[in-house]
């Protein structure tokens, strides 16, 4: 039985440590944080990210903790209203996180909280785990989920090159009760996009997305501006209960995320879609993928012995290059605006933006000339 040591206690490695110790090897999961340390993230529990809890027994108890939603209302480049369906959790991510980590243990994981992993060691004998405090841990198999953070991912031998964007949020009062999703891509913040998601407890995560594309900027002053105008009209407030924070986005799915020894889980293997920013899902996904593939792989864990994982994650690839595709479009003000006049008059194009959202059908079978033609 294989011995696995999960650096990073968030989605993708709390889905790796249940899946992994369900399937009989010997888990250890480091958090660094304490049980209840926050993430900075739009707290969006999206249908992927729901099936995975669903695979795990946790859908329902991860419901009755956040707020459901049934409905999201997006405003394209001018302003239009579009509505349409997409079931959505917000809930925010030390409760989230929690569950997740607590399921690993009961699924017999061994959890260190508060532990910072800051170096490791690959032998042919096996990896090596240090802490903070001089602590070394032993293992056969090191699965790396430390989130936008890859000083360990590149000591093992990754490279990464700049992230691609930059996101920031803070918490505003749902003053006017809203009970579903708003999203902005309007040109008045081009080439950022905006959410604004009822959260429990009152509140409201109101945060921006930055893709910088050749052009730096201020997304804490940005999403500032925003709040201050666009923002105030929506929701009533400009007034921050929580202070904004922002962090680094590295999006696209990455091909070499496994080697000898080490897999790259979640953010480390940029499990975040272009044009949303979303990735709780996909990062869940790859620690089950990350744990399926070391279950059935055997000594020396080498970069062939793993290659099971690479090839799982290579399935989710249409997904993010439909992803990126669809960013391609709305950043072109023509394209923009032929699909944003197709979404307003064809129910059947809403629809299908609610299936692509739900990944019932992939994004380029909507935001194409074909997609176009087909639902207009």
């Amino acid at each position: 039985m294989g011995r696995v040591l999960v650096v990073g206690g968030g989605p993708a490695g709390s889905a790796c440590a249940i899946e992994a110790a369900k399937n009989g090897l010997e888990v250890v999961l480091f958090e660094a944080g304490s049980s209840d340390r926050d993430k900075i993230c739009g707290d969006g529990i999206l249908p992927d990210s729901q099936r995975v809890l669903a695979h795990f027994g946790l859908l329902e108890k991860v419901q009755n903790s956040g707020t459901y939603m049934d409905k999201l209302t997006l405003y394209a480049l001018r302003g239009e209203q579009i509505d349409f369906k997409m079931p959505v959790i917000t809930l925010r991510r030390s409760v989230f996180d929690r569950i997740l980590r607590d399921a690993a243990v009961d699924a017999g994981a061994k959890l260190y909280q508060d532990t910072s992993i800051v170096k490791t060691e690959r032998t042919t004998d096996g990896v090596t785990a240090i802490d903070s405090k001089g602590n070394h841990y032993k293992g056969d198999v090191l699965a790396l989920a430390t989130g936008a953070k890859t000083s360990l991912a590149k000591e093992a031998g990754f490279e990464f090159g700049n992230a691609q964007a930059v996101a920031v949020r803070g918490y505003v009062r749902n003053v006017r009760g809203f009970e579903h999703c708003l999203l902005w891509f309007t040109k008045d913040i081009r080439p950022a996009y905006a959410w604004a998601a009822p959260s429990p407890n009152g509140l409201m995560n109101v945060g921006l997305g930055y893709y910088f594309d050749g052009q730096q900027c201020n997304a804490q002053n940005l999403l500032m501006k925003f709040v201050q105008t666009i923002g105030k009209d929506a929701i009533g407030t400009d007034e921050f209960v929580e202070k904004p924070k922002g962090w680094p986005l590295r999006s696209g799915l990455r091909s070499d995320a496994y080697g000898d020894r080490t897999l790259l889980l979640g953010e480390n293997a940029e499990c975040v879609f272009e044009f949303t920013g979303e990735g709780i899902g996909k990062a869940m996904q790859s620690g089950i993928a990350a744990a399926n593939a070391i279950s059935v792989a055997e000594q020396p864990y080498d970069k062939e012995q793993l290659a099971t994982y690479g090839r799982e994650l290579e399935k989710l690839r249409p997904i993010f290059d439909g992803y990126s595709r669809t960013k391609a479009l709305f950043g072109n003000p023509i394209s923009n605006y032929a699909f944003t006049k197709l979404l307003q008059n064809s129910s059947r194009a809403r629809d299908a933006l609610s299936d692509v959202l739900c990944e019932n059908i992939s994004p380029k079978e909507l935001f194409s000339v074909k997609g176009l033609v087909k639902y207009w």
